[in-house]
């Protein structure tokens, strides 16, 4: 009897090509439903030929390191936001869910230090509410941002602001690590070592951005800078389900995202499921 060309890896990775179709041809809906048939060929037109500033700077500049990345899609507003230099995902309107959801949240897990990575040009975190009791840090990658964030905001004894990339920098040991709309522009493996500068630091809560994965898309790996849907409950990344809070955080047409709430010791138990062995930070 001749063996059937249908084994599990084959039928396995068919599923993948599927969803992934299946993923694109949904955002091609989205897309069209807010900007119209006519922006959309436009931007076909514009990633068909290499014409995306943005794009065309992950190409140019992501091997000279994330610090020059960064800092070349700041300088040049290649996100293209004039409210914000850090998207439009940073703006007032935008924020809207998780500004309200914060306090709540800062509160409930008893937050006295904030560490806000990255923080971006402080646009939309400027309007939190944050607990009278509450210091908050501010850091980036981007030395420019940072100097205009002093200079544009101050800082007193309950918000200082600075330079640290979350990828290889030691991370300070507070009771929240706040790191929303950062990890999507991340290679996997600079994603796997936030998380182990995380769980190293031994602060208490990461609060961060995971896609809502309905299409079953599967995590594919990029140059940092770049983007990509991410969806941290799945393989590579394994991190529990049970989560101490989650926060809707996206507005149409954008992929449907939250930002969820894991202790520590959760993140610990997702890296050592990836034989990634976490010492604390003496």
């Amino acid at each position: 009897m001749p063996k059937s060309k249908w084994s599990p890896v084959s039928i396995f990775r068919g599923r993948k090509m599927v969803n992934k179709a299946k993923s694109f041809y949904l955002r091609i809906l989205r897309f069209r439903a807010t900007y119209g048939i006519l922006e959309m060929v436009k931007r076909s037109y514009v990633l068909m030929f290499g014409l995306d500033p943005y794009k065309n700077a992950v190409k140019a500049y992501s091997d000279d390191g994330n610090a020059v990345i960064f800092s070349k899609i700041y300088d040049s507003n290649l996100w293209k936001t004039k409210e914000s230099r850090s998207g439009r995902g940073s703006t007032i309107v935008y924020t809207e869910s998780i500004r309200h959801a914060m306090p709540s949240i800062l509160r409930t897990y008893s937050i006295k230090y904030f560490l806000d990575a990255p923080c971006g040009d402080f646009n939309w975190m400027r309007a939190v509410d944050f607990p009278d009791d509450c210091v908050y840090f501010g850091v980036d990658i981007v030395q420019k941002m940072i100097e205009s964030n002093r200079t544009k905001y101050g800082e007193s004894d309950k918000r200082r602001f600075g330079v640290l990339d979350i990828t290889c920098d030691p991370i300070p040991r507070v009771d929240m690590v706040f790191c929303r709309d950062c990890l999507f522009h991340l290679s996997l493996e600079d994603i796997f070592k936030f998380l182990e500068n995380f769980a190293k630091s031994e602060s208490k809560f990461l609060m961060t951005s995971t896609h809502k994965n309905r299409d079953g898309f599967p995590n594919s790996d990029i140059k940092s800078g770049d983007f990509r849907v991410i969806d941290l409950f799945s393989e590579p990344f394994c991190l529990t389900s049970d989560v101490l809070a989650r926060v809707d955080d996206y507005q149409w047409p954008d992929p449907e995202r939250e930002m969820c709430v894991w202790s520590r010791e959760a993140v610990n138990t997702a890296l050592k499921h990836n034989g990634r062995l976490i010492e604390a930070a003496v």
